[in-house]
């Protein structure tokens, strides 16, 4: 099966999404590398402690000697509770800062990540709820969504505040009544589930341990939230994310997501680098599954994925990347590497444009 009949039939299947960081990157959003270099620039130091000004010197030097940010904190073992927060506060505020712009762009019209057309296509479509899943903090994919009309569950409700909320009450809100009487005709309202295993901009943590969602919280208002107990509910680049999850709303939205994925009739993987154990154990037996055909598309392949390929753990997959002035297409489903005509197949935009023609 050729690479565009292929990734047309996944796309027909409404496959959950799994977007990575090379998605927003190619938005405007700090990658790993960028937010590394932020970090070091950024992070308030003032009050830290001895042992935590002996971290920061380890992780400046990891950094400057170019090692992976999660991998650079990864490698100074047990840190304080302190020397998270002053992580998490930098972070949050790199993306929040990066985010402006590009979500003012798809808020204007401008679809700088091709997931606009996408929720416009779907919408003349049966599909009525798509599955995505995003290891990004950004909301570049909510935003896309609303603007072409769908309504949008990220674990939490919607609303100026919003609490956590379960994805089969929210199910249950998008099934509206049309026609009651002895056989009743309902219609549901379009919607797209969003699972956010790391967090999200807009997450905050409440002095008294509850959780809240606040959209549209400046940068500028970061000391009136430490003033006020608030913290920003993200996942850290590092070994944070193993500790942090078996907490509300992460287990809540871990588990919808296991149950998305267990329903998956195929799955497309977008700038998604395949280096994060913590998501992937979720669908590990998916990507054996030959049943589930699954889409690849980055800009790079990591060596994590060919790691994959090379213990046969990746099955009835077709994956693309950006190679020289063309696409570089890699299968199980042929034996030999395959050079596309479609030179920008590798993102969301040019398999769009592949598959449904030109805009």
């Amino acid at each position: 099966m050729v690479f565009s009949k292929f990734a047309e039939n996944v796309f027909s299947k409404n496959p959950v999404f799994v977007v990575g960081s090379g998605t927003s990157s190619g938005a405007g959003i700090s990658g790993m590398w960028s937010l590394g270099n932020y970090l070091v620039g950024n992070v308030k130091t003032n009050d830290f402690e001895a042992e935590d000004l002996r971290h920061w010197e380890v992780f400046i030097e990891k950094i400057s000697e170019g090692i992976g940010l999660e991998e650079a904190l990864q490698s100074l073992g047990d840190i304080s509770e302190k020397f998270t927060d002053s992580i998490v506060q930098a972070t949050w505020n790199c993306i929040l800062m990066d985010e402006m712009t590009p979500f003012l762009k798809i808020s204007s019209g401008e679809d700088i990540t091709g997931f606009s057309r996408l929720f416009k296509r779907f919408r003349s479509t049966n599909i009525d709820s798509i599955n995505i899943i995003t290891t990004n903090y950004d909301h570049l994919i909510e935003v896309s969504a609303a603007f072409e009309n769908w309504e949008v569950w990220d674990g939490f409700g919607n609303g100026i505040l919003s609490r956590p909320m379960n994805s089969v009450l929210f199910k249950s809100k998008m099934r509206k009544l049309i026609r009651p009487g002895s056989k009743p005709i309902f219609e549901t309202t379009k919607h797209v589930k969003i699972y956010k295993p790391h967090g999200s901009l807009s997450w905050f943590k409440l002095e008294n341990n509850s959780f809240i969602k606040i959209p549209s919280i400046s940068s500028q208002q970061i000391e009136n939230l430490k003033n006020l107990g608030i913290k920003p509910v993200i996942v850290t680049p590092g070994i944070g994310k193993y500790l942090e999850t078996h907490y509300e709303p992460y287990n809540n939205v871990m588990a919808e997501m296991q149950q998305s994925i267990h329903d998956a009739k195929a799955m497309i993987f977008l700038g998604f680098g395949f280096n994060d154990i913590h998501i992937q154990a979720s669908f590990q037996s998916i990507l054996r599954n030959e049943n589930i055909p699954k889409l690849i598309a980055t800009r790079t392949l990591t060596p994590s994925f060919f790691s994959l390929i090379q213990r046969n753990e990746l099955k009835n997959f077709y994956a693309i990347e950006k190679f020289e002035d063309s696409s570089r297409v890699i299968s199980d489903l042929q034996d030999e590497q395959v050079f596309s005509t479609s030179n920008e197949a590798w993102s969301l935009h040019g398999l769009l444009n592949m598959i449904w023609g030109e805009e």
